[in-house]
C-alpha cells in the first residue's frame, strides 16, 4: 500500500507492507518532516484513476522504497525495557545513575506532585540520568541507545508512555531480582557483554524487536555480572 505523510508542507509518498497492519493501527514517520500520524486499515491508500493521473505502479516508483512504523508492540517492549533498565539502574540497585525514581518511596513521593502520572514522571526523570551517564561514555554524535532515540522515536515512546499498562510491568519494580529476572525473560539466551559501549547496529535496526531483545541481552549480562556495560546504534 501507498500512504502519505498528511503534513501540509510535506505530503511525501511511502511504501507500506500492509502486514505491518495486521494487529492494528500504527504511527508512521515521515523520513522527510519527522511528522508522526496514525496508519490503520480504514486509511486511504493512494490510488490513482483519473485519466492523464500517474498509474499506481507510476506513483510506487516515486515513493520512499519503505516507511518507517512503529508497532504497539515494539513501543511497548521498548517501554518496557527502558523502564526495568531505568529501575535496576537506579542506586538502591545497581547504582549505575543517583536516582530513585522508580522505587516504592520514590513513586509515593512523585504521586504527590503527579496523582495520575507518577509512573510514567518516574520513568522519564531516570531516562535523564541514564541519558547522561550513557552519552558521556558513548558520546552523542551520531549514535543512538535506550536512552536516546531518534525524535521522532522519542515522541511516540513519549506519548504512549501515558497509557502504558503498568498491571504486569509494577510487579517487577518490588526488588532488583524481580527486574532483573524479568529482563533475562526478556533477552532469552546468554550472550557475553564487554564492560564499556558497545556497537551492535545502526539506527534503521532500532526498528526491530530483535534488536530489543538484543539490548535486553546486553543488559541483564551487565547486571548480571556487575559491570557497566553501553550498547549503541550508529547513524
Amino acid at each position: 500500500m501507498i500512504v502519505q505523510c498528511p503534513s501540509p508542507n510535506c505530503k511525501n509518498k511511502y511504501k507500506l507492507d500492509e502486514s505491518a497492519l495486521a494487529k492494528g493501527p500504527i504511527r508512521v514517520r515521515c523520513r522527510s518532516c519527522g511528522h508522526i500520524w496514525v496508519v490503520s486499515k480504514k486509511t486511504t491508500i493512494l490510488q490513482v484513476d483519473e485519466p492523464g493521473k500517474e498509474t499506481p505502479s507510476a506513483l510506487a516508483r516515486q515513493t520512499e522504497e519503505a516507511a518507517d512504523y512503529f508497532s504497539h508492540s515494539l513501543i511497548e517492549k521498548l517501554t518496557t525495557l527502558r523502564a526495568l533498565v531505568g529501575f535496576l539502574g537506579e542506586k538502591q540497585q545497581y547504582g549505575w545513575w543517583d536516582t530513585n525514581f522508580l522505587s516504592q518511596t520514590g513513586q509515593e513521593f512523585l504521586n504527590i506532585i503527579f496523582p495520575r502520572s507518577a509512573f510514567a514522571a518516574g520513568i522519564n526523570s531516570v531516562t535523564e540520568a541514564a541519558r547522561r551517564l550513557h552519552d558521556s561514555r558513548i558520546g552523542k554524535g551520531g549514535v543512538y541507545h535506550l536512552f536516546r532515540l531518534p525524535a521522532g522515536f522519542e515522541q511516540v515512546v513519549h506519548e504512549d508512555l501515558f497509557d502504558f499498562n503498568l498491571s504486569e510491568v509494577l510487579s517487577h519494580f518490588k526488588e532488583k531480582e524481580a527486574a532483573l529476572e524479568r529482563l533475562q525473560a526478556i533477552a532469552g539466551n546468554h550472550l557475553e557483554a564487554s564492560e564499556g559501549p558497545i556497537q551492535i547496529g545502526i539506527d534503521k535496526d532500532l526498528m526491530r524487536i530483535a534488536s530489543i531483545k538484543k539490548l535486553a541481552k546486553y543488559y541483564a549480562h551487565a547486571f548480571g555480572n556487575e559491570i557497566q556495560a553501553f550498547p549503541y546504534f550508529t547513524e
